[in-house]
């Protein structure tokens, strides 16, 4: 078929700039071999650490120039796994065998009149209790709180 490059490239309705265009080298050929070999050495320390010791080597370089030359090289420092700790052996609570043996402590939340909040920590006996025996509850005596 004899067409031009010019005819062809209209007829599929592309530029002819972006037909010729041949990529140039960012510049941070240099930049990158050095992070990598500071990477390598230094395995535990991220990109800012990498950064500054850049900085120190006399790279004058943006932060941001060096996160991203370091994510395009695939950089990451890999994070650390916890460590499992063993699961100790659920013991069954011990119910209470008379009075006063359970204690109970909360914070009771409560705002003033005037606005102003205030925070208690209350703490008290649980007096209740179940006789084994006869599987009743006893209960002490109500008293009025004034």
């Amino acid at each position: 078929m004899g067409l031009s490059e010019r005819r062809a490239l209209k007829l599929v309705g592309m530029s002819p700039s972006t037909m010729r265009y041949r990529p140039c080298s960012d510049g941070n050929a240099g930049l990158r071999e050095r992070l990598k070999k500071l990477a390598g050495q230094h395995c535990l320390h991220g990109y800012r650490m990498l950064h500054s010791r850049l900085r120190i080597d006399g790279w004058m370089i943006n932060v941001k120039r060096t996160y991203r030359v370091y994510r395009e090289e695939g950089l990451m420092v890999r994070k650390r796994r916890r460590k499992k700790l063993r699961v100790p052996e659920r013991q069954p609570l011990v119910r209470p065998m008379q009075p006063n043996e359970v204690r109970s402590m909360d914070f009771v939340f409560d705002e003033l009149a005037s606005g102003r909040r205030v925070k208690t920590l209350t703490s008290f006996f649980h007096q209740f209790f179940q006789q084994r025996e006869q599987g009743t509850v006893v209960r002490p005596p109500r008293r009025k709180i004034e």
